[in-house]
């Protein structure tokens, strides 16, 4: 099937704001067609009672509606901090740590110990996709001291991005084997694999799946570093899909040219016949108020013409507060769209 075949649809991703029977059903009563199980939060037993009642209402509802597992990936994360949350201002000087004992209210954990080789003074440090914004002033014990360049506040588990800086992390980690034989045991339709570089970074997980059942599963590539936007073409070529991943993405590149670049790939995907999802940020205010603002419509509209088979909403069903709110309006920009699919082609020129 290509993506001209496809009608544009709904995923949703899976948490606490959704994991109530009539939270759930009034969503997957939408335009939804997958549901995503983020597994870098919560457990498997958790995602698994969450696929249970997935299936049990796609079922009472009569809908196919399909499951994916996205994969962690090689992600930094904040680990410990002070507290509740950490308040950052800028110009205030913070360190991240490598000893939890250490970690006081102007210091902080992550997940990778051996950093501090690949930094240097002046390196940038994005903090949860890129809100919080630190630069190294020097290293010492291991210890990275920084200034707080950007403010806000941090919680644990937010992202961690090094700016212009390659990290030589493997992109399928122990975490990810074990959510992967988690997807397979419990019958996914779909695998997203996260910070893929390059085309073998997908035919690993490719090979990992072989080894483990005669299913074929497809993979879908998120698009979210530099290097994938140079070898789109060769990745393109052994996926089923691609998610253009704004948030990391925006980080890796300079974000006024996110626009463009969301433009290419989904252009590129489409003429391969590759499915897109486009994510990150779709309707982030419904996580706080239960209507959008315009510029967030006409974002969707614009995804939707520039070609995405699919609109994704993350923080908006994981832990908002109005889920069911932005799944309807998600659903209703999708349906304008559709009904109207003609008023948004432009003319050609003559």
């Amino acid at each position: 099937m290509t993506t001209n075949q496809l009608q544009p649809s709904v995923i949703f991703t899976m948490g606490p704001s959704t994991e109530k029977e009539d939270i759930l059903t009034a969503i997957l009563s939408e335009n939804v067609s997958y549901v995503r199980f983020n597994m870098s939060h919560a457990s498997q037993d958790e995602h698994r009672a969450r696929l249970a009642l997935v299936r049990a209402i796609s079922k009472k509802l009569n809908k196919d509606i399909k499951v994916f597992a996205d994969l962690c990936g090689p992600k930094i994360r904040v680990t410990k901090i002070h507290g509740e949350k950490m308040r950052m201002s800028s110009g205030n000087t913070v360190r991240i740590v490598f000893d939890t004992e250490h970690v006081s209210e102007y210091s902080f954990t992550i997940s990778y110990s051996d950093l501090y080789l690949y930094v240097k003074t002046g390196t940038v440090v994005a903090l949860d996709d890129g809100k919080i914004l630190l630069s190294v002033l020097l290293i010492e014990n291991k210890n990275i001291i920084c200034n707080v360049v950007r403010g806000g506040e941090l919680i644990n588990e937010k992202g961690v991005n090094i700016v212009d800086t390659d990290i030589p992390i493997n992109p399928f980690t122990e975490k990810d084997k074990s959510d992967a034989m988690f997807a397979i045991h419990e019958n996914f339709d779909a695998i997203a694999l996260s910070f893929v570089k390059k085309k073998d970074d997908v035919v690993y997980l490719q090979n990992f799946i072989k080894e483990h059942t005669d299913r074929t599963i497809p993979i879908i590539a998120k698009i979210e570093t530099r290097q994938a936007l140079v070898e789109i073409g060769s990745i393109l070529e052994v996926v089923s899909m691609i998610m253009v991943a704004r948030g990391d993405l925006g980080i890796e590149i300079p974000i006024e040219k996110i626009p463009i670049t969301q433009k290419e790939l989904v252009y590129v995907s489409n003429s391969r016949g590759i499915p897109a999802i486009v994510a990150t940020e779709i309707l982030k205010s419904m996580t706080k108020n239960p209507f959008p603002p315009r510029a967030e419509i006409t974002d969707c509209i614009d995804a939707l013409v520039d070609g995405a088979s699919f609109i994704m909403l993350s923080d908006e069903t994981t832990t908002g507060e109005y889920p069911v709110e932005a799944v309807k309006v998600m659903t209703s920009v999708i349906k304008e769209f559709i009904d109207n699919q003609k008023k948004y082609i432009p003319f050609e020129k003559k």
